[in-house]
């Protein structure tokens, strides 16, 4: 009889361990069959182990916590967390190379996220990633978050915050979508973004401001341009009349805080025009040229000697260097400055024809060219 008994316990046994439910992220109840004395009808009954595969979910881990999904084996995890109206919840999502993860909330009371008509609150979408989103909750209760494999398969990460109002911390970007290299007074487009300092995700509506400056550091001489709010946490922004190296940044100032993007720097060129001379200079007889400089440039920058003339003459057809001199003569306006130099072409020598062109690089821009002035020596 004692033989009997261990069959039958062993058998029982067996048979526990295959009904057990299987999870993704939980092993089952049984890891392999036990002697047990306890007769089978007097053991409490096993727990289920909780599901992530649809609502209710399972509660959603400490941030950042990481998980797997598959498109064709394992599409949804879905995690629950609690939310009271008011609150902003802030999640950002990392998914494989080549896959698209998207994550989705939804409200209290969804019964179901298999059914794709069922609504929701907040959606990203794991084009790229990080991808996320923040969503300010309407009505208090038990929210639904479901990373749900579109395509591919592998690991995931997930960072969120919880917060009663703005974030405590944020981190900004800034970035040029157009050259960083403009003509004079020319122009720069930029995209920014705000976002969660904990989690990563993006974080909307609040107001930031555009700011530029000629120093290369934050906290200086900075001059506010413009400001917006975007009921994503991404900016398109755009600054003109650029006529000389400006520093751009992105500042959110929330009660006497101030918290900065990175700086963009975008260089100028110069506008120039040629020295002025006739079209027939006579020979022997010296002469000041004047050409113009924008902007308008100090004295002290003036006699670095940052401007200067390139002289070519024609040969056989074609025009060939002979020498750059500096500017030696400087004279400013209101709005812009004059360069000057002495010239004096030999008789018989340097008859013929001849061009010039005034040519312009100093920190603030770029080397700048003026159109070419033809001439002839008599």
């Amino acid at each position: 009889m004692g033989v009997v008994v261990l069959l039958v316990v062993m058998a029982l046994g067996a048979a526990s361990v295959s009904a057990a439910p299987a999870s993704k992220t939980k092993r089952a109840a049984y890891d392999s069959p036990k002697l047990d004395p306890i007769p089978p009808a007097l053991r409490a009954p096993t727990a289920r182990a909780a599901t992530d595969d649809d609502i209710p979910g399972v509660a959603i881990p400490a941030s950042p916590f990481s998980d797997s999904v598959s498109s064709t084996t394992d599409l949804d995890d879905v995690f629950s967390i609690a939310l009271t109206a008011g609150q902003t919840l802030t999640v950002a999502l990392v998914g494989p190379t080549g896959s698209q993860f998207n994550m989705y909330l939804y409200a209290p009371g969804t019964v179901s996220v298999k059914n794709p008509d069922t609504p929701y609150v907040a959606v990203a979408v794991g084009t790229t990633y990080p991808c996320s989103f923040s969503y300010t909750a309407t009505q208090s209760g038990t929210y639904y978050l479901d990373v749900y494999a579109k395509t591919g398969a592998g690991s995931y990460s997930v960072a969120y915050s919880v917060t009663s109002g703005p974030p405590t911390a944020v981190s900004l970007s800034l970035h040029a979508t157009s050259s960083l290299i403009v003509p004079f007074a020319g122009s720069v487009d930029l995209e920014g973004a705000i976002r969660d300092a904990s989690s990563g995700a993006l974080v909307p509506n609040l107001e930031v401001t555009l700011a530029f400056s000629q120093e290369d550091k934050q906290g200086g001489e900075w001059t506010r341009l413009d400001t917006a709010t975007s009921s994503t946490g991404e900016y398109s922004l755009g600054a003109s009349n650029i006529q000389r190296l400006t520093y751009f940044a992105l500042i959110f100032e929330p009660d006497g805080e101030i918290f900065w993007s990175n700086l963009v720097k975008v260089m100028a060129h110069a506008k120039l025009t040629p020295p002025a001379v006739p079209s027939r200079v006579r020979a022997g007889v010296p002469f000041t040229s004047w050409g113009t400089l924008k902007p308008l440039h100090t004295a002290k920058q003036n006699k670095q000697g940052h401007t200067k003339i390139t002289f070519e003459r024609k040969v056989n057809g074609r025009y060939r260097f002979v020498k750059t001199i500096t500017a030696s003569r400087y004279r400013n306006t209101s709005s812009k400055t004059q360069f000057g130099v002495d010239l004096f072409f030999p008789p018989f020598v340097t008859d013929g024809g001849w061009r010039i062109q005034a040519v312009h690089q100093d920190g603030d821009h770029v080397k700048s060219f003026s159109s070419w002035r033809t001439f002839i020596v008599r």
